[in-house]
């Protein structure tokens, strides 16, 4: 029997290599960092080396129209192959890392408010007794963007900062509930911009760097049964295209858990 046929017939296929071609020394299997994190620190790999995330860029804005397409161009070849996982990553991959050292209280190593604020060079123009924030670019750069640019920069910061402070929500439910949740409905492209934004906010606060020896995802190969991305104790089928809904427990029965929302209507 071929190899092909036997990962056909349910056995879990090993992984050899990492996604840049290397030997896969320390593959995704129970018990290590799960797949959405993985590509997530892939993607702040991918990202170190722009001149956006170096200090010197601290309080840039970022997005649509500054800078926010480039970053999105070297990421998005990182999930040519599964781009069903895209939301998942900057759900449970970008958010996770960004709540873990801006909000919980138990782990941040620097506070949201107001330091991502500014860093990113966006983020609650008033006091925090206001009556209400007022989300607007640091006046420095109101001279420098369009109105467009500056939209675009504050509904980006405004989407990252209501998904990292319903984190805790939204990550103690499971796939299905997660589909059905309408703040975690992103589309693609939001959810890359969203992976970029994070990355970049994490660079430049110096806190990415620290992970950058954590170990890179595996290389899809073969058709066949891997480890799930999402979940532990369990696999999930590659169609060789990407991610399909066939998820089981390891070594147990077969049953659908789809990783995107149903259709509307449907």
């Amino acid at each position: 029997m071929s190899l092909l046929s036997s990962l056909h017939s349910g056995q879990r296929q090993p992984a050899r290599f990492t996604v840049t071609g290397g030997s896969q020394d320390a593959p995704e299997i129970i018990g290590s960092i799960q797949r959405h994190n993985r590509l997530f620190i892939e993607c702040t790999r991918l990202l170190a080396g722009d001149p956006l995330t170096y200090e010197s860029s601290c309080g840039t804005p970022i997005a649509c129209g500054i800078g926010l397409e480039g970053l999105v161009a070297k990421i998005e070849p990182v999930f040519s192959r599964e781009r069903s996982l895209i939301r998942w990553v900057a759900l449970w991959g970008a958010f996770t890392d960004l709540y873990a050292h801006t909000v919980d209280t138990g782990s941040r190593v620097a506070p949201f408010y107001p330091v991502v604020e500014t860093v990113m060079g966006v983020g609650n123009l008033y006091a925090p007794s206001a009556a209400e924030e007022v989300i607007d670019i640091a006046p420095g750069w109101v001279v420098h963007l369009t109105a467009e640019q500056r939209s675009s920069a504050v509904a980006l910061f405004s989407g990252v900062q209501v998904r990292v402070f319903d984190y805790e929500r939204y990550s103690k439910m499971d796939i299905a509930d997660v589909n059905r949740d309408r703040n975690c409905n992103l589309t693609d492209q939001a959810a890359l911009n969203f992976i970029a934004w994070t990355a970049v906010a994490l660079l430049r606060l110096g806190i990415a760097q620290q992970q950058m020896t954590l170990p890179e995802p595996d290389t899809l190969e073969e058709p066949g049964w891997y480890s799930d991305p999402l979940c532990e104790n369990a696999d999930r089928y590659w169609d060789g295209t990407d991610w399909t809904s066939r998820c089981r427990a390891s070594g147990g029965a077969e049953r659908l858990v789809p990783l995107r929302p149903a259709p509307r209507g449907a």
